[in-house]
């Protein structure tokens, strides 16, 4: 039973997650304030939000009984069972730390949008607490990495530990610049989308790509998104600051 909760809730996970993939590009292509626009971004947040649920949830499932959820039929021997249960955990934690980045960022991004120029709903316990779970999830994410060499995992837990910082220094910093908001709903919106698909690389996309590239260097298709979303971002970012004076 435990089990098959878990596989039908990574099903909808990787269902939605590989829809929301390809529907992250619609908002970015298309006319900015649009009919598309708008509507493909909705489409992108709550399949984001979706992915980020269920990212958790299976996460939280396999922290809690491991064996269960990876070796269910108990065919593997006492050593295996060892390095089978540090290896499970150590990702999970990583996905766990992006699923929280996917659900901080995209709910950061459609609040921002909502409440403009007044952030009292960001100051609220339901959106704080998150960022502080990622907050301190990301250090022991970071400490895993360094301890089994997982350049990765040390990566990704200073930048979602930056995310915490841009997130709170937004929601608690005395005044805004006009149209601020329109730069942290760009922002985060794409962060959103690298920690979908760093999640895809690291994930279903490692093993897609093993009989290309192996070992240590698969990372370079895990930094990929990171890389080109921060190329993406700083574009958008600093044409839009120029296009509405924001500074």
């Amino acid at each position: 039973m435990y089990y098959s909760i878990y596989s039908v809730l990574l099903f909808i996970h990787v269902a939605i997650g590989t829809v929301s993939l390809i529907t992250f590009w619609l908002p970015v292509i298309s006319q900015k304030g649009g009919k598309l626009h708008k509507k493909s971004g909705k489409w992108f947040e709550y399949g984001m939000l979706a992915v980020a649920v269920t990212g958790i949830a299976i996460t939280v499932m396999t922290l809690a009984d491991p064996i269960a959820i990876k070796d269910p039929q108990a065919k593997l021997s006492g050593e295996e069972v060892t390095k089978l249960i540090w290896w499970t955990e150590m990702f999970a934690w990583f996905l766990l730390m992006l699923s929280l980045l996917v659900w901080n960022s995209t709910r950061h991004s459609i609040l921002v949008l909502k409440c403009r120029d007044n952030r009292q709903i960001l100051r609220q316990w339901p959106h704080l607490l998150p960022i502080i779970a990622m907050a301190l999830i990301s250090p022991y994410v970071g400490y895993l990495g360094t301890k089994y060499n997982f350049v990765l995992l040390q990566v990704f837990s200073v930048l979602c530990l930056a995310n915490v910082y841009q997130l709170l220094r937004y929601t608690f910093k005395p005044n805004l610049q006009p149209r601020e908001w329109l730069i942290q709903h760009l922002r985060h919106i794409i962060g959103a989308g690298i920690g979908a698909y760093t999640a895809f690389f690291a994930f279903g996309g490692r093993q897609l790509l093993a009989s290309v590239v192996s070992g240590q260097w698969q990372i370079v298709f895990w930094v990929l998104p990171g890389v080109i979303g921060g190329i993406l971002t700083h574009k958008l970012v600093k044409k839009y600051r120029k296009q509405y004076r924001v500074a």
